[in-house]
């Protein structure tokens, strides 16, 4: 069983096929329709007149020769090509002679419209490219060639910058050159200024590669004007920094709906790129993908940045922050509960990062990342935010505020200060500039006064009957010595602790 690992399919497919001699399939590149046989006279009729493109029941006519003619040798041209791709693989890795006969196979192929064909892990070299350029057919609309090679450098990229030129109809470009590390400056220079206009979809992979700038690479995206879906990715390429990102973002054409940016392990890319780029991306794309894991400059601000400037339709969302040792949950948080209402799928990788286990979780997916946020509105306070509750915010509140009972003594807190009516306080604290009293004891002194009014004048009574007769007996010792100094010029008024 095949390994689900990035190109790993090719490999055990490489291995599989390896022994086949290829001799075995190279007349192929001879093959003729008509001089084919057949078990049976019906089938092989019936076989012609499918491929002339003509129905079982067609009944032959004087202009039907012609005609037939011109698909068999369509036909013929198609199946030579596909053998000669079919047999490349083989002929690199044997070291077999003449590659030219593939090349002349393909070209011949002049319907074609779509190549694709990967060659990772083998002997592929700048020789072999530069024969797979030259056999490009004209009206080719979709190029997809994966190579993976050590061999491969600037010359074999240059040859295909030159091939590529005369596409005029290419629509579809994918090149992965990934580990490719003897491609150098000019050679992507050379593709990003012959690359053709007529390009939708342009997926580059430069990965490890030997380059200074991106600037040519840039300069020909500018250029693209029907441009609608990118992929850059650039990553391990020590010289990549924020100047290089913004040169690429202004690069982007208006139209722009889908974007991948690899940026993994670039030591000097730093957070004024990620403004840089954020800042430059169109408002109405769609999908957007960015690998900023291993970068250790990217911050806080970064990330903020993204939460705060994100296109507001996007519907796909891929952000890989792993190893991004200066992120937490601060900026984590924020970008998480301000995603667009219009995504449909959501990954962000926060592995390696000082971001809490439960926010690295909830990134995974969409749901989670909702249920994550629901359970913050229920319990506030979650995750270390300090928030508000709406009635406090709102300055409406039942609860009673401990603070303001500190200043409060036993002196103070006798039932004949409490019995007094809110006349005198509101008296009082018109005449200072500071209130006397907090909101709560107010509203702790109308309970009282609601609920007590008619016992407290009985016992005050009663207390003042005690106090007068004390008085008569003894005043000066009875006199309240902690009492406020206006209430002990009248002896009736006692606190508390005189009692």
């Amino acid at each position: 069983m095949e390994k689900k690992t990035p190109r790993s399919e090719t490999r055990s497919v490489a291995m599989r096929e390896n022994p086949f001699p290829v001799k075995v399939i190279e007349p192929g590149l001879q093959l003729d329709i008509e001089e084919s046989q057949t078990s049976n006279k019906e089938d092989y009729d019936r076989i012609l007149q499918n491929v002339a493109g003509f129905e079982p029941s067609h009944m032959p006519e004087p202009g039907d020769v012609r005609t037939s003619q011109e698909n068999f040798r369509k036909f013929n041209c198609r199946l030579r090509a596909e053998m000669a791709l079919a047999m490349w693989y083989q002929v690199v890795q044997q070291s077999l002679p003449d590659p030219k006969r593939l090349a002349r196979a393909i070209l011949a192929d002049d319907s074609r419209t779509t190549l694709n064909k990967n060659f990772s892990h083998s002997k592929f070299s700048d020789y072999h490219l530069a024969q797979l350029a030259a056999a490009l057919p004209s009206n080719l609309r979709h190029l997809q060639l994966s190579f993976w090679c050590g061999q491969i450098g600037t010359p074999g990229i240059r040859a295909l910058s030159k091939s590529l030129s005369q596409l005029k109809h290419l629509e579809t470009l994918m090149l992965d050159c990934q580990m490719c590390s003897q491609i150098g400056q000019t050679g992507v220079d050379a593709l990003g200024l012959c690359l053709p206009a007529t390009i939708t979809v342009l997926r580059l992979n430069f990965h490890a590669a030997n380059l200074r700038n991106i600037n040519g690479l840039a300069k020909g995206i500018s250029n693209l004007k029907n441009l609608r879906a990118l992929s850059i990715d650039v990553g391990g390429i020590e010289n990549m920094d924020h100047r290089q990102v913004g040169t690429l973002a202004e690069s982007f054409p208006p139209r722009l709906m889908n974007l991948h940016l690899g940026l993994r392990g670039c030591p000097y890319f730093t957070s004024s790129g990620v403004q840089l780029l954020v800042l430059s991306l169109p408002a109405e794309m769609s999908m957007l993908s960015l690998n900023f894991s291993v970068c250790d400059q990217i911050n806080n601000d970064a990330v903020r940045w993204l939460a705060f400037k994100m296109p507001c339709l996007l519907k796909v969302l891929w952000i890989d922050l792993s190893d991004c040792v200066q992120v937490d949950d601060t900026s984590a948080i924020l970008l998480l509960q301000r995603l667009p209402p219009t995504l449909k799928g959501v990954k962000i990788k926060l592995t390696g990062t000082r971001v809490s286990q439960p926010i690295q979780r909830a990134g995974r997916k969409l749901e989670t990342i909702r249920r994550l946020l629901e359970s913050q509105e229920r319990k506030p306070g979650l995750l270390g935010l300090r928030q508000k509750s709406p009635m406090r915010s709102a300055g409406t509140t039942n609860t009673i505020d401990m603070a303001e009972f500190k200043f409060a003594s036993s002196t103070y807190a006798s039932q004949t200060h409490f019995a007094q009516p809110m006349e005198q306080y509101r008296a009082a604290a018109s005449a200072c500039a500071k209130p006397c009293a907090g909101s709560s004891i107010r509203f702790l002194l109308s309970v009282t006064q609601r609920s007590q009014g008619s016992e407290n004048a009985k016992n005050s009574k009663g207390l003042l009957a005690m106090s007068k007769a004390d008085s008569v007996t003894n005043t000066s010792n009875r006199r309240c010595k902690t009492a406020p100094a206006a209430w002990k010029k009248d002896s009736v008024k006692r606190c508390a602790t005189c009692f």
